[in-house]
């Protein structure tokens, strides 16, 4: 599934309806030198995410070292539809367009996402159908709090014709995780985006804990997104119980509920959807290799 990195809506489902909210990200993505592996008890291996329309699944890959290097992405059917291959300072997605191969590109102006924060990440864009190769099609700026926390996103327009620019505020609690996202338009249209405020969180670590740098990767939605949960808890010390959107007869809801293995890590994310239209529910699971 190709990233759209000007996408300016999320959609979330529920039973019967769609409801679309003026929700807008940034991209990312990379490949040369591996992601490390911190301290944590278990390290993810696998990954089902089943939400309507965009049900798929993941396989990670680390090298000798523990060090993630590469992702998977596969269809339901279980046929290979995309991969990341993840670097020190980059990420690569590959996939198919138009029966021709296509890459896009995050490259980050640190040398190693692990060891550095990174200030500026630059995007470039490969698509074999039409012979383009975009360098610079975005750019990406990061602003972080005494903590160390990413507190800001900003993107750009670099070599990009049309389309909006946006910077994304976050915020959080005292114990490292997010309590709301807020998107605002810096180019683009005289209106107002909902923000998404999270209600709550349990005490246990997230299913990608063990990979240091995660954030900058997130591999399932990147900032650009059809889903703010991934963003939550790639940005979040602990996983979140639920978060909302908008209000009145425009209020969108998530409900959040875990099942854990022994060592507390999830095993099981039931997630419901609600709003003025009915529920909705989906699930992910995940599976680790605990030492």
């Amino acid at each position: 599934m190709k990233i759209n990195f000007i996408k300016s809506k999320i959609y979330l489902y529920t039973i019967g309806a769609v409801l679309i909210v003026n929700f807008v990200s940034c991209k990312k993505d990379s490949g040369n030198t591996p992601a490390q592996i911190t301290s944590s008890k278990c390290i993810i291996q696998s990954e089902t995410y089943g939400l309507a329309a965009n049900e798929k699944s993941f396989g990670y890959e680390y090298d000798t070292k523990g060090n993630l290097v590469n992702v998977k992405v596969f269809r339901p059917n279980g046929s290979e539809s995309a991969s990341y291959a993840i670097g020190s300072n980059i990420v690569v997605f590959r996939y198919t367009f138009g029966s021709k191969p296509a890459s896009d590109e995050l490259k980050y102006n640190v040398s190693d996402l692990t060891l550095e924060l990174p200030s500026e990440a630059t995007t470039t864009l490969v698509n074999e159908f039409d012979a383009t190769v975009q360098v610079n099609y975005d750019f990406y700026f990061f602003y972080y709090d005494a903590k160390n926390q990413l507190i800001q996103v900003s993107q750009r327009k670099g070599s990009r014709k049309g389309g909006n620019e946006y910077d994304l505020k976050i915020f959080y609690n005292d114990k490292g995780n997010v309590t709301g996202l807020k998107y605002s338009w810096f180019t683009g249209p005289n209106e107002d985006i909902p923000g998404v405020i999270v209600t709550d969180y349990d005490d246990k670590p997230n299913p990608h804990a063990s990979i240091k740098a995660w954030k900058f990767f997130l591999i399932n939605n990147n900032w650009q997104n059809n889903d703010p949960g991934p963003i939550i808890a790639a940005l979040s010390q602990n996983n979140p119980l639920g978060f909302s959107v908008g209000a009145g007869q425009n209020l969108f809801e998530r409900k959040i509920v875990y099942e854990y293995n022994s060592d507390g890590f999830p095993t099981t994310q039931k997630n419901t959807n609600k709003n003025a239209s009915g529920e909705y529910t989906f699930y992910q699971t995940f599976t680790y290799v605990c030492r």
